[in-house]
């Protein structure tokens, strides 16, 4: 009880500091104050303590804190700038809520699914917050005349559910794997209250659904007996929303399954896919115009070669990118932020000496961003968040794995 207590002060504090500043950032040193509480209690969980909290616990009290959220943001218009990131500048309001709604009706969500004339970039998550939105229109607000606040906020809320499932699929996951309740409570206490995912996992992004999709995968990949449909749904969903995850899962299966003509099958197989729904050519062309965008300017890091991409890869703080010198400055839950940062960069070092067994998982993503996205470290955090819950026994002083 002490831990929840903990954390719901922090969120209680934040919010209460916001409405007295009217949205604007204040010093730090109140955010890293107001965090550790949390901070504490947070890793106290993860890396000491003998007693894990049930799974009903940790959903009821997730739930209660994400509903007191959406209490906060419709009682002081100003925290939705924070918690639904809803602001002129964020991708939220310039990209995600405008096409969701450019979906207009019913009829034509299957066209645009698979329409190669609009961005193949989040696709599900602009159905997910069209169906929304007609659900606004439903209860009797004007539809397409609906503000970006009220889809923001019921699209928040609709993921809230789908965090939940989230949760609870993670849990079973880390129980197949581990034949141990206390490893898996364990493990959804760690997703559940990780920062990152009661921050980003609600808003109407791509990460709700991108979690979701990984904790299928993950909950295939640990299992004895694998339902091969978990796979597909899984691909289907990142292909819909982040295509280059595709490959990414792929590949994870064909490492962990240890089979190389398995491997090689998907791979052809999601080629081909690929090919005929977007083009290779174009898929290349993206990649190198995302490598070339990058802005390395104002960045703490700013050489590009080969050595620090592997320190952005393995140390880069965990929210911001490249190092961003903005994030110095200070900004929300800074301390918690880097906090995490600093427990994944334990977990990068301790995986390096684990590369075979599923735990590899770990290992084998953090190449992958390597490779391929040295400097997505929103990426990096999203997929680890949810695969990490897996490698807590190596980095953690209390071992639950029964396995």
């Amino acid at each position: 009880m002490i831990t929840f207590l903990s954390i719901f002060l922090v969120f209680l504090g934040t919010n209460l500091l916001l409405i007295n500043s009217n949205g604007e950032n204040i010093y730090p040193l109140y955010y890293g104050i107001l965090s550790l509480p949390y901070i504490v209690s947070y890793f106290w969980v993860i890396f000491v303590s003998k007693q894990q909290f049930s799974l009903n616990r940790i959903i009821t009290f997730f739930f209660l804190l994400k509903l007191y959220i959406v209490y906060m943001v419709i009682q002081y218009d100003v925290l939705a700038t924070y918690w639904l990131e809803i602001g002129e500048t964020g991708d939220i309001h310039r990209f995600h809520i405008p096409e969701g709604l450019s979906v207009k009706n019913l009829g034509n969500i299957f066209h645009y699914l698979f329409s190669s004339e609009v961005a193949w970039s989040g696709k599900l998550t602009h159905v997910i917050i069209f169906l929304n939105a007609r659900f606004l229109h439903f209860l009797g607000f004007s539809f397409p005349q609906l503000g970006y606040y009220e889809v923001g906020l019921i699209t928040y809320i609709f993921n809230v559910f789908i965090n939940i499932f989230t949760i609870w699929l993670v849990y079973l996951a880390a129980l197949q794997y581990s034949k141990s309740i206390l490893f898996a409570q364990r493990a959804a206490f760690f997703i559940a209250f990780n920062p990152f995912f009661i921050y980003a996992a609600a808003t109407a992004k791509k990460e709700a659904i991108l979690m979701f999709a990984l904790s299928i995968f993950l909950l295939y990949i640990t299992q004895p007996i694998k339902k091969h449909y978990l796979f597909l749904i899984a691909l289907l969903i990142v292909a819909f929303d982040r295509v280059y995850m595709v490959p990414f899962l792929i590949l994870i299966y064909g490492i962990i399954s240890g089979n190389m003509k398995t491997l090689f099958i998907l791979g052809g197989v999601g080629l081909i896919g690929i090919h005929f729904l977007f083009g290779l050519e174009k898929i290349f062309t993206l990649y190198t115009n995302y490598m070339n965008a990058v802005n390395l300017s104002n960045s703490a890091i700013s050489e590009n070669n080969i050595f620090y991409n592997l320190l952005r890869a393995l140390f880069s703080p965990s929210v911001t990118k490249l190092f961003s010198l903005d994030y110095f400055s200070g900004d929300l839950y800074l301390f918690l932020y880097y906090s995490l940062s600093l427990f994944f960069s334990v977990v990068a070092i301790r995986s390096l000496f684990i590369v075979k067994g599923l735990e590899s998982i770990v290992f084998y993503t953090y190449l992958y961003v390597f490779i391929l996205l040295p400097y997505a470290s929103t990426f990096k955090l999203m997929v680890l968040s949810v695969f990490a819950v897996i490698f807590l026994d190596r980095i953690s002083f209390v071992k639950f794995n029964r396995k």
